[in-house]
């Protein structure tokens, strides 16, 4: 009983797509589709035009990534006046990631997100004041770099592992964001 069911479905299944792909079951649908405009796909598979914001430590600015010359940028805005600082780019780069590390001083990355991820070169580490000044760059791609913690205890410290000496094997530092020294705290 259930072969001669199952064999009876799949036929009617059959012969219904049939007709409808000759357009005999609904010439009105078809007809339908044809005539509304197709939805871009392109703005699903591009990068967002602005990224996270962050709130200073004191609530006194607002940090975000923002879109800059068609690249994607840091700026800060402080939120009593409500006037946006300069933006913070690099050139042929995208600011990928931010963080403050107290109310006077950001870290962030910047990658080119226009090249496939195999090919990303330009990943380094960057520190800038809430106004545009203090630009330094702490590392430069040649050291693959991770941001641990920012401490948020209103010192210029965080801890970053980095790649230095033996590429192969990272170490744990505390660095001064305003300086770019770093302190030993662990081998390997």
């Amino acid at each position: 009983m259930a072969t001669s069911f199952r064999s009876f479905s799949s036929s009617v299944v059959s012969g219904l797509l049939v007709v409808w792909c000759a357009g005999g079951l609904a010439p009105e649908f078809a007809q339908a589709t044809d005539a509304k405009p197709r939805v871009p796909v392109e703005p699903f598979f591009r990068h967002a035009d602005y990224g996270e914001f962050k709130l200073s430590p004191s609530g006194k600015y607002v940090a975000g990534l923002v879109p800059v010359g068609g690249r994607s940028g840091l700026v800060t805005i402080e939120l009593t006046t409500r006037k946006p600082g300069p933006p913070t780019t690099i050139r042929e780069s995208d600011v990928v990631w931010f963080d403050w590390v107290n109310e006077e001083r950001l870290v962030f990355t910047a990658i080119d997100r226009r090249v496939g991820g195999g090919f990303q070169r330009g990943l380094a580490f960057y520190t800038v004041q809430p106004d545009g000044s203090g630009f330094k760059v702490l590392t430069t791609e040649a050291y693959r770099h991770q941001v641990l913690a920012t401490l948020h205890d209103g010192s210029d410290a965080i801890v970053v592992a980095l790649n230095r000496p033996n590429p192969r094997f990272p170490d744990v530092y505390r660095m001064n964001a305003q300086t770019g020294t770093l302190t030993l705290l662990t081998l390997g």
